[in-house]
């Protein structure tokens, strides 16, 4: 910002064009998330089950067993349940790969 506010104001000494650009900087070190393994996902299951809220059960079990992301089942309305045939679907609207699901 130091470049373009000096070049803003006109200051006779700044450079012609700003001589840093995104990619000089480092990238931050951002690990990217990791799935559970299957050990993991039972222990984590196990502790929503014994958790005394519905709520909390709920969401962990949808989340581990259809493994949406937290974004698209916040995101869910209160129609995603759909009848198809004789069998309760749940309905998920376009997402990461712009498709329902």
């Amino acid at each position: 910002m130091f470049f373009v506010r000096i070049s803003d104001w006109d200051c006779p000494e700044a450079p012609i064009r700003i001589p840093i650009i995104p990619a000089d900087r480092p990238r931050q070190d951002h690990p990217l998330p990791k799935a559970l393994d299957d050990a993991s996902a039972a222990k984590l299951l196990r502790a929503a089950q014994a958790e005394p809220r519905a709520l909390t059960r709920v969401v962990v079990e949808v989340l581990l067993r259809t493994g949406l992301r937290v974004g698209e089942f916040t995101a869910l309305q209160a129609d995603a349940i759909v009848l198809i045939g004789a069998a309760h679907w749940l309905h998920v609207p376009v997402g990461k790969l712009h498709e329902d699901r």
